[in-house]
């Protein structure tokens, strides 16, 4: 009986790797067919979101924005964190002026990436806008703005927004400096221009103010395309035309210096210069009432 116990033993544990060895294959194998069908689904799933994403770019280039906009949606049913279609889905959005969706999606753009500068622009810009005063707040803007110029130092449209900004808390020192600072890494920059004199004249450099909004007209200049390639004069769909279009309303400031654009570089004048900064004046002090 001694010599049996040794073989039992033995017995005992091939069976018992045996057993463990087949249930730890079975699951393994059941696993793998799961894998190979989600990867079809996957495969598939990815094959309809870029169809309609680009379906949903067609539109938005060609100014169909409410075909754009219900493509955008239907991709992010797809893929709900997908960056692009998540920004595009806000901007659209915004040029609607569905702004709680707009939000929505730039919310949930900072939530997947919280260094994109673009949707923290673009939220200071929906809560900097006047159309829809529920959404109007100066200082969740400001802080937007603040965000997306600490993350990209080069860009100077935050710089312009937190002008916008400082004009509306009355800190004209501070808005004079993000105005120059505009001018110096965009010397075109007509809206920094015409808000440049505006602080100027507000501080009675009046001479300053008149030089900066002759500034403001001589740039306004159209600039003539290279013959094919899409410029600011381009009103073919899709063209930067269009975009502006689209851009202007994101600057409660555009109505004041647009009428310049349209003046003779000879008629900029001290009494059209106090006309319009003074309506100016008198818009800003009714914002602040907000």
């Amino acid at each position: 009986m001694k010599k049996l116990l040794p073989i039992s033993g033995i017995t005992i544990i091939i069976l018992f790797a045996t057993i463990t060895w087949f249930k730890s294959r079975s699951p393994s194998v059941d696993l793998q067919t799961d894998n190979t069908a989600l990867s079809e689904e996957d495969k598939n799933r990815t094959q309809q979101f870029w169809q309609i994403y680009r379906q949903a770019g067609e539109h938005r280039l060609a100014g169909r924005l409410e075909k754009a906009n219900e493509s955008y949606k239907h991709a992010l049913q797809l893929k709900p964190d997908h960056e692009n279609t998540l920004y595009y889905f806000g901007s659209i959005s915004f040029a609607l002026s569905k702004f709680t969706q707009a939000e929505k999606a730039w919310k949930q753009l900072l939530v997947v990436d919280s260094t994109n500068a673009r949707a923290h622009y673009q939220l200071g810009n929906l809560y900097l806008n006047t159309e829809h005063e529920e959404f109007f707040n100066i200082q969740k803007a400001e802080a937007q703005f603040r965000s997306a110029l600490r993350i990209n130092k080069e860009e100077s449209s935050p710089h312009l927004r937190l002008g916008h900004v400082a004009l509306i808390n009355d800190n004209l020192q501070l808005a004079g400096q993000h105005f120059d600072a505009v001018l110096g890494s965009n010397f075109k920059s007509i809206e920094a221009y015409f808000l440049r004199g505006y602080v100027a004249w507000e501080k009675g450099n009046f001479e300053k103010a008149l030089s900066m909004l002759g500034n403001a007209r001589k740039h306004s200049k159209p600039v003539q395309p290279i013959k094919g390639v899409r410029g600011e004069g381009d009103t073919k769909p899709g063209g930067l035309f269009e975009q502006l279009k689209l851009s202007r309303r994101k600057s409660m400031f555009h109505p004041f210096f647009d009428e310049i654009l349209k003046l003779d570089e000879s008629k900029i004048s001290h009494p059209v210069m106090e006309k319009k900064y003074q309506e100016l004046q008198f818009f800003l002090n009714k914002i602040r009432k907000i």
